[in-house]
């Protein structure tokens, strides 16, 4: 594992590729606004069944579902949740939008290359619950209700979060979104992390990701720093601590 929608809206908003983005000239207001307007512009609404606008393709809760088949398609040498110093961010890796990976509740500090043009996506905390392989054999829930329910339950433990990008808060670039994703299968390959935990490899019928989310728009070439953190009531020893130093290169697929 590596929860009230309000906007800006006396400020003038403006749409690049993705997500809508604060105009400059609101920045001061906003920030004059204080941490009462952070939680103001915090997002917490489960999204599911697409029934929300897709960003880049997908809504936010069904990146979250293929963000976590990036993650466990990774045996545990090179995954990239417990990877730590120079990473290479490029691994399994498709398309416009990248993913960065939280951890399983410890300290990480990564640096790494991205390309220029490309949106990042990254959880500050998120899960998953499917149904078993073996309907003999239980693992997380049933049908699509009880994945839902678990899942949902599980991240509403949440009980702080924080998101920089170089020392200002996410907010300012794209809201924190709390969205569960459509039923979905999912496939847990031969030497995958998860069977380390003891899953089985093969597809499950029905799965469901919920967490909080951060799409990030693509950053400037350049250098750059994301740090996140959180905290769930659900598991007393998490601690999820990330820093990422990006290097946008300047150069495009």
């Amino acid at each position: 594992m590596n929860t009230h929608t309000n906007s800006l809206k006396t400020c003038p908003v403006t749409r690049r590729r993705g997500l809508p983005t604060i105009t400059r000239h609101c920045l001061g207001l906003a920030l004059s606004m204080g941490l009462a307007l952070l939680a103001a512009t915090f997002v917490d609404t489960v999204q599911a069944d697409n029934a929300t606008p897709k960003v880049y393709g997908k809504t936010i809760g069904n990146w979250g579902h293929a963000w976590w088949q990036w993650a466990f398609n990774f045996p545990s040498a090179g995954n990239p949740i417990l990877e730590d110093g120079n990473v290479d961010c490029s691994a399994g890796q498709s398309g416009e939008v990248w993913y960065l990976a939280g951890s399983f509740g410890s300290k990480a500090e990564r640096t790494c290359t991205i390309k220029k043009g490309k949106a990042v996506f990254f959880p500050l905390l998120n899960g998953l619950y499917w149904t078993p392989l073996d309907p003999t054999i239980p693992e997380d829930c049933t049908d699509v209700l009880s994945c839902r329910t678990g899942v949902g339950e599980s991240i509403d433990k949440i009980t702080g979060w924080s998101c920089t990008v170089d020392n200002v808060p996410c907010v300012w670039f794209a809201q924190v979104v709390r969205a569960q994703s459509n039923a979905r299968r999912f496939n847990i390959p031969p030497g995958s992390v998860a069977t380390d935990f003891g899953y089985a490899p093969g597809v499950r019928k029905i799965s469901i990701s919920d967490g909080y989310w951060v799409m990030l728009n693509p950053l400037p070439p350049g250098e750059h720093t994301i740090h996140f953190t959180s905290a769930s009531a659900a598991f007393p020893d998490f601690a999820l601590d990330v820093t990422y130093h990006l290097t946008v290169s300047a150069l495009k697929d």
